[in-house]
C-alpha cells in the first residue's frame, strides 16, 4: 500500500519528470497539483492545501519572521543567478509521517 502525497508544483522542465511519472518515489503516490507560483505560494501558506510544494525563499522567510514555524524549507536548486527555489513540506506532515 502506497502513502498518497498531495504535491504542488509549476509545470516546467524540472518538474516534468514527476508529472509524468517518469520519476517516482519508493512507497508514495504523489496527487500532483499543477499550479502558477504565486497561486501555490498563496494557497500553501494561507491554507496549507498540499503535504509538498515549491515556495519561494523570500515567501518562507516571511512567514517564519511572521511566527509562522509550520514550514521546513528544503532547497532543491537555484534558478536567476543565487534565488534559491525552496520545497515546502508541511510539518504536520513531517511529523507524522518521516519518524515512521
Amino acid at each position: 500500500m502506497k502513502l498518497n502525497l498531495s504535491i504542488a508544483t509549476d509545470v516546467n522542465p524540472r518538474t516534468r519528470p514527476i508529472i509524468d511519472g517518469s520519476v517516482e518515489v519508493d512507497g508514495v503516490r504523489l496527487i500532483h497539483t499543477p499550479l502558477d507560483p504565486s497561486e501555490m505560494f498563496w494557497r500553501q501558506l494561507k491554507f496549507g492545501d498540499f503535504d509538498i510544494s515549491e515556495m519561494s525563499f523570500s515567501s518562507l522567510i516571511k512567514a517564519v519572521a511572521r511566527g509562522d514555524d509550520t514550514w521546513v524549507g528544503i532547497p532543491n536548486s537555484f534558478e536567476q543567478g543565487l534565488t534559491p527555489r525552496q520545497v515546502g513540506l508541511n510539518e504536520v506532515f513531517a511529523e507524522n509521517t518521516l519518524d515512521q
